[in-house]
């Protein structure tokens, strides 16, 4: 399902990436959809703020963040296969706030049709007061 969403959302990149000739200042650009889209997915400020909410409350929330990049199809699978409560069920069960710390994107292959595919590694933060992981993430 990530490869699904990952392809989806790389795939609306291709056409802008394709029109352009400059490919760092592309790459910038990704970069920066990508930490975005990435940020309203895993960033989460307050997780005692969704213990009293119901799952499906919390899917439709992050759901509603992630409405404009994706399609109805996307999220429909996203919420249906409980995806977009994962993350905060594990801050919620840590009580720790949840940051994307960083983002790279390593090109994997230039595809005949002009299109690009990334993969990507994520550093993920969950922290308090107290103490502080960093996680890794592919």
């Amino acid at each position: 399902m990530k490869k699904v969403m990952i392809i989806l959302l790389l795939g609306s990149f291709i056409l802008t990436l394709a029109a352009c000739d400059d490919t760092s200042d592309d790459e910038k650009e990704l970069k920066e959809f990508v930490t975005d889209y990435k940020s309203k997915l895993y960033n989460i400020e307050n997780p005692n703020l969704l213990n009293e909410k119901h799952p499906t409350k919390v899917s439709q929330k992050f759901s509603r963040k992630i409405e404009p990049y994706e399609t109805n199809e996307v999220l429909e699978d996203l919420t249906l296969n409980r995806q977009l409560i994962i993350i905060p069920q594990i801050a919620q069960a840590l009580g720790k706030k949840v940051k994307l710390q960083d983002i790279s994107l390593e090109k994997v292959k230039e595809n005949e049709d002009g299109s690009i595919n990334y993969d990507y590694t994520m550093k993920i933060k969950y922290y308090d007061d107290e103490s502080e992981n960093i996680v890794k993430k592919w």
